[in-house]
């Protein structure tokens, strides 16, 4: 088998065909590469079979028959209304993905298709209730692993370090760290998921209040959370001044990774729109004019005036960078020798891995609505409705593309609070996910009776409350394992229903749910999504949105498409459709009902329980 260069590749009508017997190997090397491992040696066959037929209807001088082997797609040419370039065949992309949990790397090729990946787990730890950290150092050393594995993998493919174009990488969002000048960490970071600044919150919208910068928190109503960049910088200078005074820089998991990547400390438009209470869109034609830091650059000085953060402005990176667009000048030697890449590699602009993902989903048209799913749930429309409304985060502009106004609905523990009860159900010995599934199947709509709340590590929407807390109710002695599986997977969906209709109700809209990340895996959970929100639920081809997503961000950056909604159109690829089951549509309409009660009468229990924990 020989690797694969940029001239061995299928013939299109456009091109001068090759002889025969080329023609065939080139068919057969070209699809070894492309296919999954499994399917290789049956789709060799095949080519095999279809360069014989070539042969033989070229001796007899007929035209070459039509390839329509079970499976195959023809491939996409990146000429055209898809805005690529042919000079992009051959090229190929990495995308990193850092998640609650781990970074993964993979490799993709030009058209989007992933051709190697690897992951590397970090720790988490979580020293008092609410609280959630890790050290960003381990983000490090795990991406550099992951990319070094990728590329391992990618080079028995025949592909080489040298032809990577280009790099881009997400992470958690709100992240937040204190660097010192150096930009090495002052202490751990306050995780995404860090609940511990919720009385900053409510002193923030006290003080605030009619401030332009809180609009997007539910039109200036609030609540604002606890997972943000203010809350939590103004939680470090009250609890922790001496690390507040003593960094040079409080900024967000992203911005350090791109530190360590290129030597330069910039911001994405994307975290500042969507985390930081910025106006990106202003921030951008601000800095693009090259004018001082000033009023109308974006930033919410007046805001941080009223809460005494004014000091936060000098700490905050001073470069924004739009999602997409290359940082610096690329890899620094460092960074390109611990991972295995060409100096001077391009790196694109990422941004939170939810909204990165959104790019991986094909989500770049108004009334497409995204679900990232993970350790929490993120529900993400495009609109060009830029409304603010109760209950619905945004309208943020600027993120993640131009030009569209973005709405967020989230949920903070759904495949997080999955994990932790399949621990309490057997710790080592615990039933695998397929088991519990399979179980939970066979047990009609409701539980029979137990509702189970979802929110244990706060809630993000309809209601932001980082004090609410998990609860299930309804237990009798009737009910097993399985019965508080499906309660469980049942309350992560009708959150999702919750956050959807808030966004509707803003004048949103979404006609179908695209998915990507942990809950692909369980057919059970996907049409549990269906049926209890009553929406259609489509899946890709590729199941990893935001490592998609930032594919999509190097290959523009890369020059291989003139944007990433260009890259993302051509490298989204349907694969299922999971249509919602009318008759248990209708029974969760029941189910719904009771889980908006239970809501709402656990909210202030979990306040008083709050207090008695000190949290």
């Amino acid at each position: 088998r020989r690797p694969p260069t940029a001239d061995r590749r299928p013939p299109t009508a456009d091109r001068r065909p090759l002889s025969i017997f080329a023609s065939v190997e080139l068919l057969i090397t070209t699809e070894v590469v492309k296919t999954h491992e499994a399917n290789r040696c049956m789709r060799c066959v095949g080519w095999i079979a279809v360069g014989l037929a070539l042969v033989v209807s070229q001796a007899r001088g007929s035209p070459a028959p039509k390839r329509q082997l079970p499976g195959y797609r023809e491939p996409r040419r990146l000429l055209g209304p898809r805005g690529g370039s042919s000079s992009a065949q051959g090229s190929y992309v990495v995308g990193v993905d850092h998640g609650t949990e781990s970074v993964r790397a993979a490799v993709f090729d030009h058209e989007g298709r992933m051709i190697a990946s690897a992951s590397s787990a970090y720790v988490t730890s979580f020293p008092e209730p609410g609280y959630a950290e890790q050290n960003p150092e381990d983000w490090w050393s795990c991406m550099c692993t992951a990319v070094q594995g990728a590329l391992a993998t990618a080079a028995e493919a025949g592909v080489s370090a040298s032809m990577i174009k280009a790099m881009s990488v997400d992470t958690t969002s709100c992240t937040v760290v204190a660097l010192d000048a150096g930009g090495n960490p002052l202490r751990p970071c306050l995780l995404w998921m860090d609940a511990r600044s919720a009385e900053q919150t409510t002193e923030i919208l006290e003080k605030g209040a009619g401030d332009p910068a809180l609009a997007v928190n539910c039109d200036g109503e609030g609540p604002l959370s606890a997972e943000w960049m203010v809350p939590k910088s103004l939680w470090l200078k009250q609890h922790e001044p001496d690390i507040f005074d003593a960094a040079a820089t409080i900024a967000e998991a992203q911005d350090y990774i791109n530190f360590k990547l290129t030597g330069r400390m910039v911001c994405s438009t994307c975290s500042v729109a969507t985390r930081w209470h910025w106006d990106a869109a202003a921030a951008l034609e601000h800095d693009a004019k090259g004018l001082p830091p000033g009023p109308g650059d974006g930033r919410p000085r007046s805001l941080l005036a009223r809460i005494g953060l004014e000091s936060l402005l000098d700490k905050w990176p001073s470069t924004v960078v739009a999602m997409g667009e290359p940082i610096g000048e690329g890899l620094t030697a460092e960074a390109a020798e611990a991972m295995g890449l060409p100096v001077g590699l391009p790196v694109a602009q990422g941004g939170a891995d939810a909204f990165v993902g959104m790019l991986g989903l094909g989500v770049v048209q108004p009334g497409q609505l995204g679900l990232i799913t993970g350790s929490s749930h993120l529900h993400l429309c495009l609109s060009k409705n830029s409304a603010n409304a109760p209950g619905v985060w945004g309208a943020y502009k600027c993120a993640p593309l131009p030009d569209l106004n973005m709405a967020e609905g989230g949920q903070s523990s759904t495949g997080s609070t999955l994990r932790w009860l399949r621990g309490l159900l057997g710790g080592d010995r615990a039933p695998s996910y397929a088991e519990l599934d399979a179980e939970a199947a066979k047990i009609a709509p409701g539980a029979e009776g137990l509702m189970a709340v979802e929110t244990f590590q706060g809630s993000r929407t309809p209601i932001t409350d980082p004090l609410a807390r998990g609860a299930m109710l309804g237990l009798t002695m009737r009910h097993s394992r399985a019965h508080v599986w499906r309660a469980f997977l049942e309350a992560t969906c009708l959150g999702t229903r919750a956050a959807i209709e808030a966004m509707v109700s803003a004048g949103h809209s979404a006609k179908e749910i695209t998915v990507c990340g942990g809950a692909c895996q369980s057919d059970t959970w996907l049409q549990l999504h269906a049926d209890v929100t009553g929406l259609p639920v489509i899946i890709g081809e590729c199941p990893d949105g935001p490592l998609l997503g930032c594919a999509c961000l190097a290959a523009s950056a890369a020059g291989m498409f003139e944007s990433p909604a260009a890259a993302s159109t051509a490298f989204f690829r349907r694969a299922r459709r999971i249509e919602p089951d009318p008759e248990a549509v209708r029974a969760y309409d029941q189910v719904f009902a009771a889980y908006q009660t239970c809501v709402t009468l656990t909210r202030e229990i979990s306040h008083t329980l709050a207090g008695v924990a000190g949290s």
